[in-house]
């Protein structure tokens, strides 16, 4: 990934001072998106939009290509000093951040890597509007499946991880799927690994619902640096997938090992793919925001843009024996 983020900042740096963009008319920012017949529309109409808003081009020029994190839901675990990999005092003692009403009796738990940054910003608004607390759990590089060969500073947080967790008598505890920047390790062992994860903080809070939130797609290029490219035609920026591939890391596959590893781990999924994709693309620009940061976190303009959706989630997930709602259980 390293690599992967120098060359977005050389072109950026490069392209920024001469290129000229033609831009359509710049929208404004719009309220969360209220219905997932709406979203659905949203993302029908930005499979065909060609040209770089005046908007859009302003959101990727804020964008700190050093460290695009900044530009989703990092600040957030920053402000509250609870992001692990700060401040390795607290591997032992994992620190949330906590949103929404900290004194609240009904707490929902998120936990995994640099995914958990996707979420926060629309979770925020969720939490304050529901009057709960939810915490989060995040080490940026640390895989969410519990499994061997991993850094000891990973290994030692996974090990903490289910006390802290069961301090706050959680209702629902969620563990956040992603795609690794990497390359999977391969689906056998994600999804071992994620039934461990469950079974480690299953057997301290054992009357807490197991929920698996989905996986974001993976983008094949940086978002903003190939807009930036592609000022007249930014959908060629988004992914184009095939729901029943077979090939090895393509999201289709990704998503089918998700709907495994939540069965596995006797988890309900939260199948989140129609929250950004049709059942064949998944463009990097949905109503006039830009979706993702780089290759794969999404931007904190968009989580929130969700925080309508994120909310009607949780209230069902709070609700015994009601299922997950955000997409069939196949998955797009």
């Amino acid at each position: 990934m390293r690599s992967r983020r120098t060359l977005t900042a050389w072109l950026l740096a490069a392209l920024l001072p001469t290129v000229m963009i033609s831009v359509a008319r710049a929208g404004t920012p719009s309220s969360p998106i209220a219905t997932p017949a709406v979203l659905a529309s949203l993302i029908e109409k930005a499979m065909t939009t060609n040209l770089l808003t005046a908007t859009v081009r302003a959101q990727v020029l804020a964008i700190d290509v050093r460290n695009p994190l900044r530009s989703a839901g990092l600040p957030l675990a920053l402000q509250q000093r609870c992001f692990s990999s700060l401040d390795r005092t607290t591997l032992k003692n994992p620190k949330p951040c906590i949103f929404g009403n900290p004194r609240s009796t009904t707490t929902v738990v998120l936990f995994g890597s640099s995914a958990v940054d996707n979420w926060t910003p629309a979770l925020q608004i969720a939490a304050t509007r529901l009057g709960i607390r939810v915490a989060t759990f995040q080490f940026e590089g640390c895989f969410t499946p519990f499994v061997s060969g991993l850094s000891a500073d990973c290994t030692t947080f996974h090990n903490n991880l289910p006390r802290a967790i069961s301090a706050l008598h959680p209702k629902v505890i969620m563990a956040v799927a992603s795609a690794d920047s990497a390359g999977e390790s391969g689906d056998a062992r994600y999804v071992s690994g994620m039934q461990r994860a469950f079974e480690a903080v299953g057997q301290l809070s054992p009357s807490a619902r197991r929920v698996l939130w989905g996986t974001t797609p993976y983008m094949r290029a940086p978002v903003p640096s190939c807009l930036m490219m592609r000022p007249r035609t930014v959908n060629t920026c988004g992914l184009t997938y095939v729901a029943s591939s077979t090939v090895a890391h393509s999201y289709g596959q990704v998503l089918r090992r998700d709907v495994a590893a939540a069965e596995r781990s006797n988890a309900t999924l939260v199948p989140i793919s129609s929250w950004f994709c049709s059942t064949t693309v998944c463009p990097a620009v949905i109503d006039n925001k830009i979706v993702y940061v780089d290759f794969l976190h999404v931007s904190a303009l968009y989580s929130r843009s969700l925080a309508t959706l994120v909310t009607n989630q949780l209230q069902q997930l709070l609700t015994p024996g009601t299922p997950a709602t955000a997409a069939s259980a196949t998955a797009r």
